[in-house]
């Protein structure tokens, strides 16, 4: 007699060591692992999320439930034949009295019964050949098995089929238990995949290729790891198997649109048909867009690429205003993350999933010039990849590598692959950029400055205001702008701020723009910027920023100074509405996060960043999950890299105290 199960263990369920016992290293376990990362690949090149995860040796699934994949709207049934003679596949195998089509029937129903309102497929995968041979003595002698799934099966049975044909069916009809429509319902859902060779198959040849041998290694093997750890569970979860070949959901998706402007616009009608010249007449390699900060220059940009003329445009913005995340997208691998993911869904060639380093985007990015190419030689369409915001970029200070640094050299960039650069002159010079790129780009054929609006667009855009103002006053605020739209807004703000404010006080607040953004900062704020106690303040104003809410202002122990500050400097380039304060153009906000670190020879513009924001951490101590300023802690936090403290700040019990105003 067998000895009893302690009483503190469970039964195991019969299915489940021959569960635990199907991965291994071997036909079945190697055809799921493929499928997976096929179907996570379909989905991250569509930007979509359809694909929700795999439920392995589903004890619920009948003869289909070697590997169950499960879609929004479909779920797919697995039934993998192996065999190591590889025989041919004869009608006897598919429909003889131990036939293969009636297991793939009854799975077919049984997934229908438990997943009622999605799309039922059930799949046979088997490297056996289907025979070719007609016998009289076979199951079906009029047809052979591979000429019939070759012509007929996928369709279902129709009347235009051949006698032959209709008597498979037939046959085949009387042996499943299904007819007329049904039957045509089953063979469309129904794929028989013969022939099939054991996975992967590939040489090892390129990068790209080993890379996805090593995704298609850690899937494998984090597979078998979960199927370990989790005895009693079924179904894999999309985002474990994402993690567990290097990537992250949230890695995908980056906003990849200029928002609409703070500043009034009007469209540069001079620049935006230089542009449209300059891209038209260039077959390939680097193109600059430059002027000065406020001119519209993205949006120019924007306005000109977003055509039904250029449908292979992939735009990255290394700053967007109003964005968290700025410092990451000056990161090269965000910016291969994200450019090679979208070149992805114009050329599906490349095997591995993702990027998930700088050497792996670098390459991938290589190969898409290299396939761009060979597009414009067949289509004469051009790939245009445009990187705007240089200028944000190189302030960013400690990046692991900068994305600046990974522009490709002038002469890798072919023809039919075309890579706009766009921000202020000074991201242009050697150094900030490569030197080989700087150069190529100093070609005045190869660059296009954006020098403002005319002086009849700048009466346009002033007419539109409700303010009324003279064609003379138009006219000056036009030459103290030089028709840069930023400073334009800075004079309009000081006109709309008070009823009596003239166009002549408005100028002389202001002062007139001579072509350089930071020497207009800089003649603006020199007084206060010499100042240490100011310096400090506007230190932390800029850190601080976009969350500046009036009310936590004021509880600041230089509240008092501040308010002068902003009467006497900032009120032309700032906006206080609705309790925030709030920077009319983050160009200020890059020109004093520089100008208020020490400018001492030897101090070290890391720390200096880590001390404002650990200040700022600590004025917004206290608050909950729910106030801005409580969330904006944990950025401070990050940016300070106290990372214990945001930790302690992340606590469940502070996470919950913002559930009732962020869940239903």
């Amino acid at each position: 007699m067998s000895e009893s199960l302690p009483k503190s263990q469970k039964p195991e369920a019969p299915a489940m060591g021959e569960r635990r016992a199907r991965w291994g290293f071997g036909y079945q376990d190697k055809v799921a692992t493929e499928r997976i990362l096929n179907f996570l690949r379909k989905d991250l090149r569509a930007g979509a999320s359809e694909f929700e995860g795999v439920r392995l040796a589903d004890l619920e699934a009948g003869r289909v439930d070697d590997f169950v994949l499960v879609w929004k709207e479909s779920v797919e049934g697995n039934s993998i034949k192996w065999s190591a003679g590889a025989a041919k596949f004869t009608w006897g195998d598919l429909v003889g009295a131990s036939g293969l089509l009636r297991d793939l029937v009854k799975g077919w129903k049984r997934l229908h019964n438990n997943w009622t309102k999605r799309t039922i497929t059930v799949r046979l995968h088997t490297n056996r050949l289907p025979s070719a041979n007609k016998h009289h003595a076979q199951l079906i002698s009029s047809i052979s098995l591979a000429e019939f799934v070759k012509k007929y099966w996928s369709s279902g049975p129709a009347a235009a089929d051949s006698d032959d044909a209709c008597k498979a069916w037939h046959k085949i009809a009387h042996y499943v238990g299904l007819s007329g429509s049904e039957l045509t319902a089953f063979a469309a859902h129904c794929e028989l995949a013969f022939g099939q060779d054991q996975p992967p198959l590939l040489r090892h040849t390129s990068l790209d290729e080993r890379h996805y041998l090593a995704q298609f290694d850690s899937l494998h093997k984090a597979i078998a790891t979960w199927l370990t750890n989790n005895p009693d569970s079924v179904f894999i979860e999309r985002n474990y198997l994402l993690s567990a070949i290097g990537l992250q959901s949230s890695h995908f998706g980056l906003i990849q649109r200029f928002p609409d402007p703070d500043i009034p616009y009007e469209r540069n009608h001079s620049g935006a048909d230089q542009l449209k010249a300059l891209v038209d007449t260039t077959t390939g390699g680097y193109l600059a867009v430059l002027g000065a900060a406020g001119v519209g220059k993205s949006t120019l940009v924007q306005d000109v690429l977003t055509n039904s003329k250029y449908p292979l445009l992939v735009p990255y913005y290394a700053f967007l205003p109003r964005t968290e995340g700025n410092r990451d997208r000056a990161e090269a691998l965000t910016f291969f993350q994200d450019v090679v993911a979208r070149l992805d869904r114009f050329d599906d060639a490349r095997r591995s999933l993702g990027v998930t380093n700088v050497v792996q985007g670098r390459d991938a990015f290589r190969y898409h010039m290299r396939r761009a190419n060979q597009r414009y030689t067949r289509e004469r369409h051009k790939t245009i990849v445009l990187i705007d915001g240089l200028d944000y970029a190189m302030r960013e200070v400690s990046l692991q590598a900068p994305v600046l640094n990974e522009l490709p050299h002038p002469d890798e960039v072919p023809k039919g692959f075309l890579m706009i650069l766009c921000g202020q002159p000074q991201a242009f010079n050697p150094g900030s950029i490569p030197s080989g790129v700087a150069g190529r780009v100093k070609d005045g054929r190869r660059r296009l400055e954006i020098t403002g609006l005319s002086r009849q667009e700048v009466h346009t855009l002033v007419s539109k205001l409700g303010k009324p103002t003279r064609g003379e006053e138009r006219d000056a605020l036009y030459e103290a702008s030089r028709g840069n739209p930023l400073i334009l807004t800075y004079l309009l703000s000081l006109l709309e701020q008070e009823d009596g404010t003239s166009v002549k006080r408005a100028v002389k607040l202001a002062g007139q723009f001579e072509g350089s953004i930071d020497q207009y900062y800089q003649e603006r704020l020199a007084v206060p910027l010499q100042s240490g106690q100011l310096r400090q303040i506007l230190g932390l104003l800029c850190r601080a920023a976009p969350t500046l809410p009036t009310k936590w202002i004021a509880e600041w122990p230089e509240y008092e100074t501040i308010q002068e500050l902003y009467q006497q400097i900032l009120a032309p380039f700032v906006r206080i509405n609705d309790g925030q304060m709030r920077f009319l153009h983050d160009s200020l906000v890059a020109f004093l996060r520089k100008e208020t670190r020490s400018q001492l020879l030897e101090s070290d513009p890391v720390t200096d960043e880590r001390r404002f924001h650990s200040i700022l951490a600590d004025r917004a101590n206290g608050r909950s999950c729910v106030d801005p300023i409580g969330r904006a802690r944990v950025v401070y936090l990050m940016q300070a890299q106290e990372h214990a403290k945001v930790l302690e700040q992340l606590s469940s019990e502070w996470l919950r105290s913002g559930m009732s105003k962020f869940l239903p």
